[in-house]
């Protein structure tokens, strides 16, 4: 990825952060993607022993593949596992659509790497989508 792409993705990161809301299209007819979702622990969703208080705490799903209308796997199915492996109730977001699996799962490397550099106090909790 270019670093202007670097940069737009970061932006979106950043906006789908502050909303909380989700829905990111692939904008093609099929790409790969990850599902994450922010929070601080001790806080509401993040209330929960699993999180160390007032740590970063960002929950990720393994990289699956999708159609172009996030048909296979909506955003709602992000929130269900997380709800069945997790047992908590928040929104996520998804990350824009990778032409291939390892596309993917680079930017998921860099975007978890980028979290963990800008703080420290941060925590990682993943699941994984279902049949994937």
């Amino acid at each position: 990825m270019t670093k202007f792409a670097s940069i737009v993705c970061g932006a979106l990161a950043g906006a789908g952060l502050m909303s909380g809301a989700a829905g990111a299209d692939c904008f093609r007819q099929n790409g790969y993607m990850y599902t994450y979702f922010t929070c601080v622990g001790g806080s509401f969703p993040c209330d929960d022993n699993r999180f160390a208080d007032m740590h970063q705490v960002m929950i990720i799903s393994n990289v699956f593949y999708d159609n172009g209308s996030n048909g296979d796997y909506p955003s709602s199915v992000f929130f269900d596992e997380l709800q069945i492996q997790a047992n908590l109730t928040v929104n996520g977001q998804e990350s824009i659509c990778y032409n291939t699996a390892d596309e993917a799962q680079r930017a998921q490397r860099d975007h978890i790497a980028r979290h963990m550099r800008m703080n420290q106090r941060q925590q990682v909790f993943r699941i994984s989508m279902p049949n994937t």
